[in-house]
């Protein structure tokens, strides 16, 4: 291995920010259940959207540490999530993300699979019931929860209110149905918009690959997702190598 001299100034060895949040990105994929790389792989989805939009420079910088960034409150609803179902927190986040929590059938499959999960008759019920029963006020808890830790994550670290407020928007759907404000349409951050269809467009390519990304994608166009947003991802998938690339 052939010999790297140190560095002969402090400038030289100091890491780039996005270096430093892009290693960290890696933990907060496994805080959120997600692959290796997820984070990452958002991100890289996202700018392309914020090219094809045609965000300037320093608009795509805050989009891109917002893509970074948007799981960094994801553990703080860890222990809440595994106490209310009664299962591993990682394994409800990570199948989570494949429901469409605007279908009903969706959401009660997913419940009946996972509350309790392991456990006896009595308690699987005892959870399920809890659920069905107070299941819009608990899910808006939970995210509100991680929303407003993440954007506090991100204040400390010293980024602006574009990012905060992008990573506090996340889980904001364009027909207002999202969390925790019920925001809809341009109310909802831009950043917020990107962040996401990128991260479902990723999370459906690591299980089916592009074909189940664009369908996910078009699927979600007009009640999570922005139509304009989902215009760029089009124009971005359209682009020579960009599906190579993201694998």
């Amino acid at each position: 291995m052939p010999h790297t001299a140190p560095p002969t100034s402090l400038a030289e060895s100091r890491l780039l920010l996005s270096e430093v949040m892009g290693a960290f990105s890696y933990a907060l994929d496994m805080t959120e259940g997600q692959p290796p790389g997820h984070c990452l792989r958002s991100c890289w989805i996202g700018v392309h959207l914020g090219q094809a939009l045609g965000l300037d420079a320093a608009a795509l910088w805050d989009l891109y540490y917002t893509l970074l960034l948007k799981d960094a409150g994801c553990s703080s609803n860890a222990a809440r999530l595994c106490e209310l179902y009664g299962a591993d927190d990682l394994q409800v986040k990570r199948d989570f993300k494949r429901v469409n929590a605007d279908h009903l059938v969706e959401i009660t499959g997913f419940v009946l699979t996972h509350a309790g999960l392991g456990q006896g008759l009595k308690e699987r019920y005892r959870h399920i019931m809890n659920l069905a029963t107070h299941g819009e006020a608990l899910a808006t808890e939970l995210i509100l929860t991680r929303c407003e830790r993440g954007a506090a994550i991100a204040r400390q670290i010293g980024f602006n209110e574009v990012v905060a407020a992008g990573i506090h928007g996340l889980d904001e759907h364009w027909n207002g149905n999202g969390r925790p404000e019920r925001l809809q349409g341009v109310a909802i951050p831009l950043e917020s918009r990107i962040a996401l269809l990128a991260q479902v467009a990723d999370v459906f390519h690591s299980i089916g690959g592009p074909a189940r990304a664009v369908q996910e994608v078009h699927e979600r166009r007009g009640t999570w997702f922005d139509p304009t947003v989902v215009a760029a991802f089009g124009a971005a998938c359209a682009r020579a190598g960009f599906w190579e690339a993201l694998a």
